[in-house]
């Protein structure tokens, strides 16, 4: 990206067209590699903030929902092994987590905390969505699937209502992909026969 200029479309080396993820990730370490050089600290640099500021979101979520103890979901996650292995891999999981823990946070905020409030978190927690989806694709709105699960469980599918906000949605799409087609609408798709 940086050598190319091109901030659309990931290459591997000689220009090798590489649609396995959406481009967040990689914006994110080709920004750090551009600011800090061309070094294994500023390859890592984006996922070690981006566990930093999980670990804030998940404190928060805890003074959300453990008001006597919020700092113990902190602890939990922070001293997790599989945390571990992820955040010493250049990966897109520390990220899409950063922006799933965000979208959780501002769903619980947004239903239980706020209710003078309600859809400036959801509208959050949608465009958190959509920071998820431009990391890792689909598998950024599977925490999504627990959140309308609950909503029909407690407030019956009339609740939905209160989730998907045609705003909160734009926002989603917006930057979740680009424009009306989403990012990897553009990976070529390859057939081979034998």
């Amino acid at each position: 990206m940086l050598r190319s200029g091109d901030w659309i479309h990931p290459a591997l080396h000689h220009g090798i067209p590489h649609y396995t993820k959406p481009p967040l990730t990689y914006w994110t370490i080709a920004a750090s590699v551009g600011l800090l050089g061309r070094n294994e600290w500023a390859v890592r640099l984006p996922n070690s903030i981006a566990y930093l500021a999980s670990l804030i979101v998940v404190l928060a979520i805890g003074r959300t929902v453990n008001r006597r103890n919020p700092w113990l979901p902190v602890l939990i996650y922070a001293t997790s092994l599989l945390t571990f292995i992820t955040l010493s891999s250049v990966s897109t999981d520390t990220e899409l987590v950063l922006f799933e823990t965000l979208a959780m946070f501002a769903f619980v905020r947004g239903w239980f905390e706020k209710p003078q409030e309600p859809v400036r978190w959801i509208r959050l927690m949608w465009g958190a969505f959509g920071l998820a989806f431009m990391t890792k694709g689909p598998p950024g709105l599977l925490p999504l699937v627990a959140i309308v699960a609950f909503v029909i469980l407690t407030s019956g599918p009339a609740g939905l209502r209160r989730v998907f906000d045609g705003i909160g949605i734009a926002i989603f799409l917006a930057l979740g992909g680009r424009g009306s087609r989403p990012w990897f609408s553009e990976t070529p798709i390859c057939l081979t026969t034998s």
